[in-house]
Parts: structure tokens; sequence; C-alpha cells
């Protein structure tokens, strides 16, 4: 069995190994997590911005065939 000294304590150098490999993994699932989050926030953005589009476009649509409509009311 080999020994290493680390933070002043005896690890066994299998341990060392398979905790390193525990941390990189919970690292791993953390990392995912926020990835998770980031998409679902930047997914609500992009519905947020579409909405806020479509409300202008549909507002500028009815702006235009009202002003049709009162073009046509003066003749």
């Amino acid at each position: 069995m080999e020994y290493l000294i680390v933070n002043g304590s005896l690890e066994l150098v299998g341990n060392m190994k398979m905790n390193k490999q525990l941390k990189q993994k919970q690292n791993l699932k953390q990392f995912m997590r926020i990835l998770d989050l980031e998409m679902v926030t930047l997914i609500n953005i992009l519905n947020a911005k579409g909405v806020i589009y479509t409300h202008y476009k549909l507002k500028k649509e009815r702006e235009s065939y009202e002003n049709n409509i009162n073009k046509r009311n003066r003749l």
C-alpha cells in the first residue's frame, strides 16, 4: 500500500484517486445543473422576446389596417 501526506494526514493513494474521481463527478453534476438552469433562463428570455415581438408586430399591423380603413372612409 502506498501512503502520502495530504494536509498533514496520511492518505492511502487509492483513496485519493477515488476521492478525486468523486469530486470530479460531483463537480460535473453541479455543472450540469447550472447548465440546465442557464438553458431554462435562455429559453425564457427567448420566449419573452418572441411574445414582445409578436405583440408589437400585431400592434403595428392593426394600426396599419386602421389607417387604411380611415383613408377609405375619407374618400
